[in-house]
């Protein structure tokens, strides 16, 4: 199990902190202990808004700037995932760079970006 100080928990939960800023999500309290973990408890949250808000969805997966191709694909009968757990990993991954460039130039993952 890796540390709460380590730089995977480090960028974990700055990823976490992401998606409550960019999705207007509520996250858990406790961090998570993987990126699996992650994904698993993000994919929940991209069904409902797949069937209760896919405009919503899609407008904020444009601002993230997730690879549209990649969504297209996840989103096909070729995907070897269903939607969800498809997009929530490319969110997921997409946000994970983006708080490692964040946190590797600004050293604070809390602050205003």
């Amino acid at each position: 199990m890796p540390l709460h100080n380590s730089p995977t928990m480090n960028l974990l939960s700055a990823t976490t902190e992401l998606i409550h800023k960019d999705f207007g999500l509520e996250t858990p309290s406790s961090p998570f202990s993987d990126k699996d973990a992650l994904v698993a408890w993000f994919a929940d949250q991209i069904r409902t808004m797949i069937d209760e808000r896919p405009g919503d969805l899609f407008s904020v997966l444009y601002i993230i700037d997730v690879d549209e191709e990649k969504i297209r694909f996840a989103l096909s009968p070729q995907s070897p995932e269903e939607p969800a757990p498809a997009i929530a990993r490319l969110v997921v991954e997409r946000l994970f760079q983006k708080a490692e460039t964040r946190l590797k130039y600004s050293g604070d993952a809390e602050g205003d970006w």
